[in-house]
């Protein structure tokens, strides 16, 4: 059986290059962790 995690996330303008850093970081620690079954990422950016 596998679950779907969705994270919805408000960042502030000019951060969106440390927040991929941070994505990328989280996703190669994800990796490494034992009964991992595979990733989806997806952004949707929105400015008002």
């Amino acid at each position: 059986m596998s679950v779907t995690v969705l994270i919805k996330r408000v960042v502030n303008l000019g951060s969106e290059i440390q927040l991929d850093e941070l994505y990328r970081e989280m996703r190669s620690a994800t990796l490494k962790q034992d009964g991992y079954i595979g990733t989806e990422t997806k952004f949707e950016i929105y400015t008002h």
